[in-house]
This record gives C-alpha cells, structure tokens and sequence, in this order.
C-alpha cells in the first residue's frame, strides 16, 4: 500500500475517533496499530502511530475548544476534512481497495458499539466520495 493511503487512512482513522466525545479508546488505537501491522514494519508502526496521534490531537482540539464563532466551522470539519483526503486517495484505489478502506474505517467506528451523529456523517461522505453502491455500502454496513 502506498505511502500516501496510509497517511489518507491514518487521517481517516483519527479524524473519526476525534469526534467521538469520550477519546481515543484503546480498542480504538488497538484495531489503528492492527491495520498497520499489516502493511509495516515496527520502525514505521511507530512513525504512523505518531502521525495518528498528532492527527488526533489537532483535530480533539479543534472540535472541543469552546468558541461561539467557530460553532457552524465545527459542525462542518469532520465532513469537510473526509471529503479532503477521501478526493486525494480515491484515484489511487481501485474499487475492491475503496472497499476495503471503507470496511476498515466501519470496523473503527463501531469499535465502541455506538455510532454517533458525526461518525454517521462521515460514513456518509466516505461512501459517497468513493462512489460506492448505495446498496453494496448498506450491505457491508449491515454486516460489519
């Protein structure tokens, strides 16, 4: 896998565990380091690892500091910011890869057995993005 759908994918990963109100669980980091097991060595788990975990902070950070002004921008972000890296690896995929990445992102989000608003959210614009059958992307939805 390429360099730049880990780091789209590691994106993915922490912009949705950044809109779930309770963190980061270690189900949640467990199933990220699990993914890239599968494609990297122990020098480049740690290095994605930390990409992660400065993804994850900047946009915790984003989403829970308290403004007024910036209410609708954060309502927005988790959408606006999938859409961004689902158009920069969307032509590096092909279809069953698309796939794959979006049955991995579902098995991240319902790591902790809820799906919230947001997560939906982003389901959605992945699912979209990647142009994906309505009817293929609610059976593998139902199934996972």
């Amino acid at each position: 896998m390429s360099e730049s759908i880990l780091n789209a994918l590691v994106h993915l990963f922490a912009l949705v565990a950044s809109v779930n109100s309770e963190g980061l669980s270690q189900k949640g980091l467990n199933l990220v380091q699990a993914y890239l097991k599968r494609y990297l060595n122990d020098k480049l788990i740690r290095e994605y690892l930390e990409l992660f975990d400065n993804y994850y902070k900047f946009y915790f950070q984003e989403l829970n500091q308290p403004s007024e002004d910036k209410e609708f921008e954060k309502q927005n972000l988790p959408g606006f910011q999938a859409i961004n890296v689902c158009r920069q690896i969307r032509s590096e995929l092909n279809r069953t890869d698309r796939i794959i990445v979006f049955v991995q992102l579902l098995e991240f989000v319902n790591e902790d057995v809820k799906v919230t608003p947001e997560e939906s959210e982003i389901i959605r614009v992945v699912k979209e993005t990647f142009h994906l059958i309505p009817e293929e992307a609610d059976n593998i939805m139902h199934f996972v």
